[in-house]
């Protein structure tokens, strides 16, 4: 497989108060605070070298459009990569019933950089819009929040396959673009009724998990070291534990456990309040600090 490159995160540091996005996902100017990932973002990227199409699925809250934002565009390169959705309002002026698919006019619009120019998504075709030079070395495509083909539009419903046909005609034309779907795992089901249509049939698949211990502690001191902040590994280890300590349900009765993952956006939240805590002048977060976080 293809190496990825490496993400490196040499950046001045910034103010604490910028580093957590809560419960937004990270932009791609924002790589430079994601952390907890490497591994994730490399194994990706290989399979985008190696295959045409290949399906990324996971949990709500696992950080997919994260992970794409800053760690896999910023590793493709920037300008080789077409973030778009299938989602979406459309802009005024143009009525749903002059559309004649959505996801594809959807699609198409969500890459066009000017606003004022997004009627070119009625005037072309996936083919036309994305085709790519036959000299180019790669090209991606990447369709964050595919369940919008399920849950956004429901009434054009017959839009869907021909929308992925559409895409499936595109690669045939371009040997040379790759293409990334991001899903939640829930309409995996629901996605696989179109499997055909693709070269690898969505056999080419993966699936992202919550953080891990270490993980989830690299994303926690990660960002704050760039914010200029020390956090002792104990510290950011004791917040970790707090974060994936659950209550379940066994045959006993109800127990609380330490689980095996934590949730990234339970994770940037909890450090975004942590981060709004912080007196004026603090260089290093105390353990008095942690215990006041809220989990």
């Amino acid at each position: 497989m293809a190496s990825a490159t490496k993400v490196l995160h040499s950046i001045p540091p910034v103010s604490p108060q910028d580093v957590f996005p809560g419960p937004w996902a990270f932009k791609v100017e924002e790589s430079n605070l994601f952390f907890g990932r490497e591994r994730e973002g490399e194994q990706l990227t290989d399979l985008l070298l190696t295959y045409q199409d290949v399906l990324l699925y996971a949990q709500s809250g696992a950080g997919k459009t994260s992970l794409i934002n800053a760690r896999l565009v910023p590793q493709l390169g920037i300008e080789n990569c077409h973030v778009a959705r299938v989602g979406g309002e459309l802009p005024p002026g143009i009525l749903l019933a002059t559309v004649p698919n959505i996801f594809v006019y959807n699609l198409i619009s969500s890459t066009v950089q000017d606003a004022n120019q997004t009627s070119v998504a009625m005037q072309t075709t996936l083919e036309d819009y994305f085709r790519t030079p036959a000299d180019r070395e790669n090209t991606f495509l990447i369709v964050d929040q595919l369940e919008e083909l399920f849950t956004a539009y429901p009434e054009r419903w017959t839009d869907r396959r021909p929308f992925l046909e559409h895409l499936r005609s595109l690669l045939k034309l371009n040997p040379n673009l790759h293409l990334l779907f991001a899903i939640r795992e829930e309409y995996m089901a629901a996605l696989e009724f179109y499997a055909d249509l693709f070269p690898n049939h969505l056999h080419i698949r993966y699936y992202l998990q919550g953080l891990r211990s270490k993980e989830a502690s690299e994303a926690i001191r990660g960002p704050f070291s760039v914010s200029g902040f020390t956090m002792d590994a104990d510290l950011s280890g004791k917040l970790v534990d707090n974060l994936r300590t659950v209550p379940v349900k066994t045959p006993r009765g109800p127990i609380t456990i330490l689980g095996e993952f934590v949730e990234p956006l339970h994770l940037q939240v909890v450090c975004q309040n942590l981060v709004s805590q912080l007196k004026s002048g603090a260089s290093a977060i105390t353990k008095d600090q942690i215990g006041r976080a809220h989990v």
